[in-house]
């Protein structure tokens, strides 16, 4: 399925506030363009309507990397009551 087809449906699926089909199309996506940083923009919003927070935060956070200096790439997790950002080695 093409780019364009796959950026439909996952329109489709947030106006029908099924997010789980809309994450499925987004992970697809993101497999396709590994760069697409929208996609990942979208994913995180739609874990943010799932109240998924974890994962929202992270997809949010990888984005907010890719405009860093160096290094854009790393993992983020738990640092007590908030989060920490470290990049990869």
């Amino acid at each position: 399925m093409a780019v364009v087809a796959y950026d439909s449906r996952v329109n489709m699926w947030f106006a029908k506030r099924d997010y789980d089909r809309a994450i499925a199309d987004l992970n697809e996506l993101i497999r396709l363009d590994p760069k697409g940083v929208a996609y990942l923009n979208t994913r995180g919003n739609a874990w943010y309507a799932k109240r998924d927070f974890d994962r929202a935060i992270a997809d949010k956070a990888m984005v907010a990397g890719y405009h860093w200096d160096l290094p854009n790439v790393g993992t983020i997790a738990k640092d007590g009551n908030g989060y920490v950002f470290t990049p990869a080695a």
